[in-house]
């Protein structure tokens, strides 16, 4: 009973996890071509907001680059415990510890590259904000 629990909850937390990422992703990337269009399109820029500007641009594409090796590492670790499973199944255990030790080397920089991902974008989008609030003010 206590396994099945476990189960349910993990499998919980990778969707959530997965939905988070994938919502973050899109915000940065609205919100980064939001800005590429005020910069192209806008006559009130002056230097300090196109430098800030620049400066949240290259936050929210580390956020968007960290949301992609994210999902390519969740691939590489769905991949790894997939062989794990296989491997148990057809007894085949010669590499089971070497596999186990990746899927949890794998796990932690998911988390890590989501934290990133976290800290660039609220930098980002917090950097937009107080640029599209300093444009407002001066019309």
């Amino acid at each position: 009973m206590k396994n099945e629990s476990f189960i349910r909850w993990q499998s919980i937390t990778r969707e959530h996890f997965g939905n988070s990422v994938k919502m973050c992703f899109a915000l940065a990337t609205g919100l980064f071509a939001f800005q590429v269009n005020l910069i192209l399109g806008s006559n009130y820029i002056d230097l300090g907001n196109k430098l800030s500007i620049s400066f949240s641009l290259i936050t929210l594409l580390i956020s968007i680059l960290a949301a992609v090796l994210c999902t390519l590492v969740r691939l590489k670790d769905f991949r790894v415990t997939a062989k794990i499973c296989r491997d148990k199944m057809t007894g085949n255990i010669d590499h089971l510890e070497l596999n186990r030790n990746e899927v949890k080397i794998l796990g932690k920089l998911s988390w890590f590259l989501f934290k990133i991902q976290l800290i660039f974008f609220s930098i980002g989008a917090t950097t937009l904000g107080a640029n599209v609030f300093l444009i407002v003010l001066r019309r």
